[in-house]
């Protein structure tokens, strides 16, 4: 049988379809981030991890998403498209709000806020 190879999309898209896929990442990780908490609280914690860990990547497209949005070039576009295929970049910022609450301020590791 002869494999079917798939040639991934790299260019821009028009707002509706980036708004659309917004709403649907967010649906996602709302979702999975519910079904998670079910898992833990039944105590299936290795299930609860797993589903919370693709919470997670669902969110993180949103943010990738908009970057597409304001993509101004081709090249621009296909780093954004990169991002929303890499589970590392949609990993990136679930952290972020938990660092800001203790008070990070810039992206010198170790540093606190200025006080």
């Amino acid at each position: 049988m002869k494999e079917r190879v798939l040639n991934p999309y790299w260019g821009k898209l028009p707002p509706d379809k980036i708004a659309e896929g917004m709403n649907i990442a967010r649906r996602n990780a709302a979702r999975l981030a519910s079904d998670a908490r079910t898992m833990f609280e039944t105590r299936h914690y290795e299930t609860a991890a797993a589903l919370a860990i693709l919470a997670i990547e669902e969110s993180g497209k949103v943010s990738i998403l908009r970057e597409l949005a304001l993509a101004t070039d081709d090249r621009e576009a296909k780093d954004s498209w990169k991002r929303l295929r890499s589970h590392t970049a949609k990993n990136a910022m679930w952290i972020f709000p938990e660092l800001v609450g203790r008070g990070a301020r810039g992206s010198t590791p170790g540093r606190g806020s200025d006080k």
